[in-house]
Formats: C-alpha cells, sequence, structure tokens
C-alpha cells in the first residue's frame, strides 16, 4: 500500500487549486471581470494559504527546539548533486535549501516529511528529519575529531540511528500516523 500523501503546502499549480474559488468569489462581488482578476485572485488565494502554512511550519520548528537534517538530491544544470546539512529553523531551512526556488510544495507521508522546490536549474528533492542529541554528538565528534569517515556516511549513520519522524500532520493537524492512498 502506497502512503498517504498530506499536502502541508503546494504552490507548482496554483490555477488549479484556486481558479474556481477565486471565479465564485468574483462573481459574488462583481457583474464584470476579467481573467487577470481571476489570476490576481489566485495569487491572493496562494499567497494567504502560503503565510498561514508557513507560520505553522515556523512554529512547529520552533517548539521543538530541536536540530533537524535536511538530505536530498539537488538538481543543477550540470548535474545532480546529494546534500545534507544541519538546521535550527524553518527560515534557515528555507534560505539553503530554497534559494534560487519559485516553487515548493511540502508535503508528509506516515509522518516523513518533504520537500520539493525548483529553480531556473531544475528541482530538488529532500527528506527532514529531527536529530536526537545523541546524533547530535555523534556529528560533533566527527567534526572536531581526527575520524576518517566521510561526511556522507557520518550522515547515513544519523539518518539511520539518531533521527526520528517529525510526524507533522499528525502533531499539527491532527491526522493519524498512518494513512494509505486508496
Amino acid at each position: 500500500m502506497k502512503a498517504k500523501e498530506r499536502i502541508i503546502y503546494d504552490n507548482y499549480n496554483i490555477w488549479d487549486l484556486y481558479h474556481e474559488d477565486a471565479e465564485d468569489y468574483l462573481c459574488r462581488v462583481s457583474e464584470n471581470f476579467s481573467e487577470n482578476d481571476v489570476w490576481e485572485e489566485v495569487v491572493a488565494m496562494d499567497q494567504d494559504n502560503w503565510e498561514t502554512e508557513k507560520e505553522r511550519l515556523e512554529i512547529f520548528f520552533q517548539e521543538k527546539s530541536e536540530k533537524w537534517v535536511l538530505t536530498g538530491v539537488v538538481e543543477l544544470w550540470h548535474g545532480k548533486y546529494r546534500s545534507a546539512f544541519f538546521f535550527e529553523s524553518f527560515d534557515e531551512m528555507m534560505k539553503k535549501a530554497g534559494k534560487d526556488c519559485d516553487y515548493f510544495r511540502f508535503y508528509d507521508e506516515n509522518g516523513h516529511l518533504y520537500l520539493t522546490c525548483s529553480h531556473h536549474e531544475g528541482t530538488n528533492c529532500y527528506e527532514i528529519k529531527a536529530v536526537t542529541p545523541e546524533g547530535v554528538r555523534y556529528f560533533e565528534n566527527w567534526e572536531y575529531g581526527n575520524d576518517k569517515r566521510t561526511e556522507r556516511q557520518v550522515y547515513r549513520q544519523i539518518l539511520k540511528r539518531y533521527s526520528r519522524l517529525p510526524n507533522f500532520a499528525h502533531e499539527v493537524y491532527g491526522c493519524s500516523k498512518r494513512e494509505y492512498a486508496g
């Protein structure tokens, strides 16, 4: 069974998401409106949704007061590259992971928190997990020690042994921890 995608925020196709609601709203407030008026209302609806969900994400990361790890793939014009970094706030994560991106999609699948974001060179795909205090110490020991392991090996170990699922949809929206499509 496939895990159900629980969308937190997605601006990849805002026209499909909002145009009917925008037209309904404009019909109630005006007799004459243009396609451009509809588009402007769609953009305003998306902006309202982003502000709401961004605030929820900021509060979620802030209240946990944990270190987080983001891992995934960055796509550039000259290839795809693995990426991983620690962060402590939503804003810090967005500045790094979402740099130069115009489109964002946050979603939860059975507690896993994912971010897909696109820019003019390609699409980046990430997973976000909470790092346990033991994981933070593990990384710091590697970072400041004379350890022969590669950074990739260290992050792999942190993901395997020293991290936990955020369960965003469960904790913020009250969804079941596990939910399957179909």
